[in-house]
């Protein structure tokens, strides 16, 4: 059974004042401005979650900026990431209120991609993504990649991982093609702008 919110899927490790404070801390601390969570739901609304690897979705395709499936928000999805106890804890990171999430939902598997392109959203703000997949090997490419700021900051799919960040001014993203040795093997990225 689904949990019903964000704080019921949250992994308990995660799920305390102490966390939420020191989480800050550490987002403040570092230069990227990002904080990464492993194992960041409970196992069994990461089960719930990993079903929708199977889903059917609409293919999206450009061909010199981007391939992926776009999914619909399922309900497991939204009652996670548009929980208003989610955007509270991604605020006590943050350091500041958040009062809505626009979130989407994509998979992408051999032969998928995006690119960097002149249309991006190159605005500064609040962004999370959160991985979805079976287990991932890095030969596979898919990485999700952030150029622009000091360094880049390269993101592996990993199964049940989270990240928030402070998007800088300029900073723009694409995701590294994903190659035949991924095969079968696909990823989901849920990702979201917090306002």
């Amino acid at each position: 059974k689904m949990a019903s919110d964000f704080l019921e899927s949250l992994n308990d490790r995660y799920a305390s004042e102490k966390m939420y404070k020191e989480m800050g801390e550490h987002f403040k601390a570092n230069k990227e401005k990002a904080l990464k969570l492993n194992e960041f739901l409970k196992e069994d609304s990461y089960g719930g979650l990993k079903e929708l690897l199977e889903r059917d979705a609409e293919k999206k395709k450009i061909a010199n900026r981007f391939s992926f499936e776009e999914m619909g928000i399922d309900k497991k999805i939204e009652c996670i990431f548009a929980d208003l106890d989610f955007l509270d804890f991604a605020g006590a990171v943050v350091g500041r209120k958040i009062k809505k999430g626009e979130i989407k939902v994509k998979r992408f598997k051999h032969r998928d991609y995006t690119l960097l392109h002149d249309s991006d959203d190159v605005k500064p703000g609040i962004v999370f993504f959160f991985f979805i997949c079976s287990g991932w090997n890095g030969e596979y490419g898919g990485e999700k990649v952030y150029l622009g700021g000091k360094q880049p900051l390269i993101c592996m799919p990993e199964p049940n991982t989270f990240y928030l960040l402070k998007k800088q001014e300029g900073v723009r993203e694409f995701v590294r093609y994903v190659n035949n040795l991924a095969g079968k093997n696909a990823f989901i990225i849920v990702e979201g702008k917090l306002e």
